[in-house]
C-alpha cells in the first residue's frame, strides 16, 4: 500500500508484505488505517496500521480467526527468454516433497492486470491440496499493447507484439524456494 502526499506528489510506501488491502478507512486522528488484509493463503482479515510508526499491520481480532488452510504455500520464479522474473506461487500438499511428488494443477487467472495476490473463496488451490494436488499460480507478464497499465507495470511486459502464445510459461518442476509458508493463517 502507498500513501501520495497530495501537496508535494511525494509517494511513500505504507506497507511493505505480500498482502492486498480493500476497504480502507482511516481512524478519526489520522494516526491509524484500518483495513482488510488478505494472501493467497489468508481470508481477509481486519488490521490496523500505524501511518506514524511503521510498524507491521497488527491483526484485529473477529469471528473464525484464524483460519487453518491445508498444504503449504511457496513463492517459485522462472526466468522468461529475455532474464526477466517471472513470479508464481506453488500451493503443496503437506506431504509433498521431491521424492514424493504431487500432482501439477496448472491455474491460470483470467487477465494480465490482476495478480494471485490475495484469496480467493472461489478459486481456491488449497482446496486442491487437501486433494492431494500440487497447484502452480504463475503471474503472467503484461501484454505489450496494453496501454491502461501503469508504466512500472508495462517494464515487465517484453517486446512489443509477442502474442501471449510466445510469453514464457514456468516449467512445471520442483523449481527454486524464495520462501515458504506453512501453517495457519
Amino acid at each position: 500500500m502507498f500513501r501520495v502526499d497530495t501537496g508535494t506528489g511525494e509517494v511513500a510506501r505504507v506497507t511493505d508484505d505480500d498482502g492486498a488491502y480493500t476497504d480502507l478507512n482511516p481512524g478519526p486522528d489520522g494516526r491509524y488505517l484500518y483495513a482488510l488484509r488478505a494472501t493467497v493463503d489468508t481470508p481477509p482479515t481486519p488490521v490496523r496500521i500505524d501511518l506514524t510508526t511503521g510498524a507491521e499491520p497488527a491483526a484485529l481480532e473477529c469471528p473464525g480467526v484464524p483460519v487453518t488452510v491445508p498444504g503449504r504455500l511457496e513463492e517459485v520464479q522462472a526466468t522468461a527468454d529475455d532474464g526477466h522474473p517471472i513470479r508464481s506461487w506453488l500451493v503443496l500438499p503437506e506431504t509433498a516433497s521431491e521424492s514424493s511428488q504431487a500432482p501439477l494443477l496448472l491455474w491460470v487467472h483470467g487477465g494480465p492486470m490482476s495478480s494471485w495476490n490475495s484469496w480467493s473463496w472461489r478459486w481456491n488451490p488449497h482446496l486442491m491440496a487437501a486433494r492431494g494436488y500440487a497447484v502452480l499460480l504463475p503471474d503472467p507478464r503484461c501484454p505489450p499493447d496494453t496501454a491502461r497499465i501503469s508504466s512500472p507495470a508495462r517494464t515487465a511486459t517484453g517486446a512489443p507484439g509477442r502474442s501471449p502464445t510466445s510469453w514464457p510459461r514456468p516449467k512445471p518442476s520442483w523449481p527454486a524456494r524464495t520462501s515458504t509458508r506453512t501453517g495457519s493463517a
